[in-house]
């Protein structure tokens, strides 16, 4: 079981340094190993009737949990980036549509009426 956590405390460390190297398809895969190791330990955990982990698992255990709340701000900064970038592109885009109508006017000629 102490192999398992530490692989999992591992592998939460590589999420991290993956998100700040902004290698994002490693870290959905890194999330998928993360999840099977997950399913092992509950795998041993259930086939004992009455599982403790020891102090040494706990102490990974937290450690990786604190990872795991770094991880997901990191995340959550990437994510509001992309965000900024996204609504700023949308804005460029608006802006860029509204010049173009004029262009199109310019082929024609202009025929005041009312003189």
């Amino acid at each position: 079981m102490n192999e398992l956590i530490a692989e999992m405390l591992e592998t939460t460390n590589n999420m991290i340094r993956a998100v700040k190297e902004k290698q994002f398809e490693d870290v959905v895969e890194l999330l998928s190993f993360r999840e099977t190791i997950l399913k092992k330990v509950d795998e041993v955990k259930s086939a004992q009737s009455f599982f403790e982990y020891s102090p040494e698992e706990k102490m990974m255990i937290e450690e990786t949990l604190l990872l795991d709340q770094r991880l997901t701000a990191l995340l959550k900064e990437e994510m509001d980036t992309i965000d900024k970038i996204l609504n700023q592109n949308k804005l460029n885009k608006r802006a860029s549509q509204k010049y173009q109508l004029y262009s199109k006017q310019l082929n024609g000629a202009f025929v005041d009426t009312k003189k």
